[in-house]
């Protein structure tokens, strides 16, 4: 059985019967004891409305089948199945999952290395208070000892002081704990002997990316609104196979039979037919001599009335084509709205930094 991508069956069957009779009937009756019958048929079968085409059965789960041949093996016929379409689908939906997935891992690691960067910028400011903290508190001791103050300004001084040590203790904690995190997502060692330090640094010269642009981008280049607009291919393909369901099942049948008779497989004999001619016995040599052929052609159609449970699959699979429009616009709308929110962070951080730069200059 050779099935055909326009949902047709070509098939070759060969059969042989063999039988042996102990009292066969004899005279007028009598037949030919043993006998082989030897049959060979080509055979055709093309859906002419239902499963009609190459397009339908790519979305199929199964083949239509036959009632020539029966069931056609070559795809699983549980309907929990994809056909070849859709599940071409679902494969390029698990490859935009694993971008997203490596996407967000990317993400991850670029905001740790940052957040590495900044907890040594703190850790190098509170290095530098702390030094400020105990000079002021040795030229507080001097003074103090040269009766220029008292004790309570002392201790004042070495109150801040022990405050300072305390935040910076606190710094070096985070160090360590964005260095932590750092290594379990670039798959390093919790700890090794050695300390990663960041060397680069982050751009502070104003940025302004062009929003069309980054727009366009986003509703592009997204993993799930690339996994949701193949959805409502997805989707369109099942309501497609649904209405497919509603036509009449019309098939063109045609079919080519030989057939041969003999009381052996093999062998030169013969035997006197019921003409009184000579006819040989060797049942594979009178399949190929065609002298018994038979061919058959002809149109089946099978079509259910009423139909409401295919109405009823139909109207499904509108609803859930609907509801995946609707969630495709709901996504492309979220993104949009992040990019602008992010697109607001950028400008307004690029500005913070020049106010910050400005006020350390000041200061």
């Amino acid at each position: 059985i050779k099935p055909l991508s326009t949902g047709g069956v070509f098939g070759l069957t060969f059969t042989t019967d063999y039988r042996f009779l102990n009292d066969p009937p004899s005279g007028r009756f009598g037949v030919l004891n043993p006998s082989y019958f030897t049959r060979m048929q080509f055979g055709f079968e093309q859906p002419l409305w239902r499963d009609f085409g190459t397009e339908i059965n790519q979305i199929r789960p199964n083949f239509p089948g036959s009632t020539l041949f029966g069931a056609v093996s070559g795809r699983p016929s549980s309907s929990a199945s994809d056909g070849i379409l859709i599940s071409r689908l679902r494969f390029d939906q698990s490859r935009a999952e694993l971008e997203r997935n490596v996407n967000f891992l990317l993400l991850n690691v670029i905001a740790s290395y940052w957040n590495l960067y900044a907890a040594y910028v703190n850790l190098y400011v509170n290095d530098q208070g702390l030094r400020q903290a105990h000079m002021a508190w040795t030229i507080t001791k001097e003074q103090m000892q040269a009766g220029r103050v008292d004790n309570s300004q002392l201790s004042q001084a070495l109150a801040q002081y022990e405050q300072f040590r305390g935040e910076r203790m606190r710094a070096l904690g985070r160090v360590l704990e964005s260095e932590r995190n750092l290594r379990a997502l670039i798959g390093l060692p919790v700890e090794d002997g050695t300390r990663l330090v960041p060397i680069d640094t982050p751009i502070t010269y104003p940025t302004l990316p062009h929003w069309q642009s980054a727009l366009n981008d986003a509703l592009n280049l997204r993993p799930e609104l690339l996994t949701a607009r193949q959805e409502v291919l997805a989707k369109k393909m099942s309501l497609d196979l649904q209405k497919n369901a509603l036509l009449p099942d019309l098939r063109l049948q045609a079919t080519h039979t030989t057939v041969g008779r003999g009381s052996r497989l093999d062998g030169n004999g013969t035997f006197i037919a019921a003409n009184g001619e000579p006819v040989t016995n060797n049942a594979l040599r009178s399949l190929l001599g065609t002298h018994y052929n038979n061919w058959t052609t002809g149109l089946a159609m099978n079509a259910s009335l009423g139909q409401r449970f295919e109405h009823a699959k139909v109207r499904d699979a509108r609803l859930a084509l609907v509801q995946s429009y609707l969630h495709l616009g709901n996504l492309e709308q979220k993104a949009a709205v992040f990019l602008g929110k992010q697109y607001n962070q950028v400008i307004e951080t690029s500005q913070q930094v020049e106010i910050r730069r400005r006020q350390r200059v000041a200061q």
